[in-house]
Formats: structure tokens, sequence, C-alpha cells
């Protein structure tokens, strides 16, 4: 990717999947992604932000391990990851400016880890049941330069919040019956547990 401001970023992805049986495979991936600044990040210059520029992409770094089971004897599938994500140079307001205008800089880095499944059980041609449940935990910690060291308390309050600016369950149960050839009934129920927004 060339992002017409100066970054060429090459985003890779391995994957191997070996099948243990017919109906049971585990899965290992990893991957590199990439993030540009957005214009309003790199180049804005108004009464509200003026960028500084040489903003760096933020990069994520992901892995997982997974798992897939097709029963289909039983009408049953579950298809499960444990997965790390890390995100680094994450752009954010730069709190050394604490008058208007703002800038960004490449402040943060975080760290997402979880667990995610979805079990399926079928009955008939016309029955499904579905279950997903999912729990993530995140970590996030200052590594940018400040242009002012004096306000590292404000940025931190940040960082500590980043914990809680995930939910650490959710889930849900959707129940989907074909009535009649052109009508379908579902009935869903979805749980996600709470979260602080930053700031």
């Amino acid at each position: 990717e060339n992002d017409g401001m100066g970054h060429n970023n090459t985003s890779p992805r391995l994957a191997l999947n070996y099948h243990v049986t017919s109906q049971q495979t585990v899965r290992l991936s990893s991957s590199v992604a990439y993030r540009s600044p957005a214009t309003i990040e790199e180049k804005s210059h108004s009464g509200f932000l003026l960028s500084l520029g040489g903003l760096k992409p933020e990069r994520i770094f992901s892995r997982e391990i997974g798992y897939l089971g097709e029963f289909t004897e039983l009408g049953l599938s579950l298809d499960a990851r444990v997965y790390e994500d890390k995100v680094n140079d994450i752009i954010y307001i730069d709190p050394s400016l604490t008058f208007i205008p703002y800038s960004f800089a490449n402040l943060l880095d975080a760290k997402y880890r979880g667990f995610e499944s979805t079990v399926k059980y079928r009955w008939g041609d016309q029955s499904n049941l579905i279950f997903n449940f999912s729990r993530q935990m995140m970590d996030c910690e200052i590594t940018g330069k400040l242009t002012n060291p004096f306000v590292q308390p404000l940025l931190q309050d940040v960082a500590t919040q980043c914990t809680s600016s995930v939910p650490w369950n959710s889930g849900s149960v959707l129940l989907t019956q074909q009535v009649l050839p052109d009508f379908v009934f579902s009935a869903g129920y979805y749980y996600q547990s709470e979260l602080q927004f930053i700031d």
C-alpha cells in the first residue's frame, strides 16, 4: 500500500490449516496490517487542529490458534480461537498542547487478548440454534514521546481507561426456524458486558 503521504506498507498474512481428521481442523495464522494516518490527523490546519505531521501508520500484529469441528452426524459444529493482537503507534491527541489548536501524535501501544467461540446445532433441514461467546482483555501503555512531559499523568489516565474500553464478555443465542417456504422465523438474545468510552 502506498497511502500518498510517504508511507509504503506491506501487509502479509500466513495461515496453516491442519486436518486432524476429516471433521476436525486446527489452524494457525499470523498477519500484519496498517492504518495510515487520516488526512485530518496528518495535514489539518484549522482553528481547532494544527497537525504537526510526521505521523507513522498504526501497526497491528495478529496471531491466533483456532479449531473447527464439524460433526455432521450430530448436527453440531464448533468454531473456536484464541488470539493476541498487538497495536503499535496508536494515534491520539497530544495532551501536551492543552489549548486549541490540538495536534496528534503516535503515543500509545495496546495489546488485545481473547477467546471466541461459536457452536451451531442443527436438527432437520429447517432449524438452527447458534451460540456465540467471546472474552477479551486489553492493556495499554504510553510509548510515544510527549512534547511536554508534565502532561504525562493526563495520558496515563487514558492508558488506564483503555483496559475498560472493550467489553470483557459478550455472547448471543440465535434460533432460526423455517416456517414456510418463503418465511423464516428467528429469535435472538444478545449480551455485552459494560465498557467505558475513553474520555
